[in-house]
């Protein structure tokens, strides 16, 4: 499974670098100050697929901190630099009419540059390449929120619980079976569905194994976005 915490890849940015255009981390002298957020972008579930080239991505700063946005490169490459540290933000990677559905990601942002994220978006309903069935066949104008691990078995809990219908969990074979919250499928993923957009904090996911709370790798209160998975990653030990 890929990380989504950076190590792993070294992203050179390429054409798919951008400084800050909120003003945020940037000297009286205009040379961008702060820190850099890089990675590379694939189509594919959680990674694995082909580079996704010229994605747009979109950096979702707090309030009043500004939005960010660059194209990814030919190796699927992003990168945003003079960003101000220590806060938290959003990668958000618009959707493809017939190629991948939109994907956000949590990020926390130090003292130092953030590097190596290894993203992805899922193929989309319309896609040649995978037939797709639950994970992204959610209505139209809405999104989802997944939960995903790196150890079998794991129990997914989402705040406020889903209305019926609109929640799955995979099983030990990788059928996703409806209003489930246990998932024996490896990776284990579990997805709250056709939720209508809402700011951060709106929606959260926490994961438990045996019944000890899994962390999770970034925020797990991600906002919700039309035609978008927001994913939250947790390491269960």
């Amino acid at each position: 499974m890929s990380s989504t915490t950076g190590g792993g890849v070294d992203s050179t940015g390429g054409s798919g670098s951008v400084s800050s255009s909120s003003g945020e981390g940037v000297d009286a002298s205009g040379d961008p100050a702060g820190v850099t957020v890089s990675g590379v972008v694939h189509d594919g579930p959680f990674g694995d697929g082909p580079a996704a080239v010229g994605a747009s991505v979109t950096l979702l700063l707090p309030p009043g901190a500004g939005m960010p946005q660059t194209t990814t490169a030919a190796d699927g490459s992003f990168s945003f630099s003079g960003i101000a540290p220590d806060q938290v933000a959003f990668v958000v990677i618009a959707p493809t009419p017939k190629v991948a559905v939109g994907a956000v990601f949590g990020v926390e942002i130090g003292e130092g540059d953030l590097g190596g994220l290894q993203l992805f978006r899922f193929p989309s309903r319309n896609s040649q390449a995978l037939e797709v069935e639950l994970m992204v066949s959610f209505n139209a104008g809405t999104g989802a929120i997944v939960g995903y691990a790196t150890t079998p078995i794991v129990e997914f809990t989402f705040t406020p619980p889903p209305e019926t219908g609109s929640s799955f969990a995979y099983d030990a074979g990788g059928a996703a079976v409806l209003g489930d919250s246990i998932s024996e499928w490896d990776p284990p993923v579990a997805s709250n569905f056709n939720l209508a957009p809402a700011m951060p904090e709106t929606h959260t996911v926490v994961a438990a194994r045996e019944g000890l709370p899994c962390a999770p790798v970034g925020p797990n209160n991600p906002p919700i976005l039309a035609d978008h998975i927001s994913y939250v990653a947790f390491d269960c030990g």
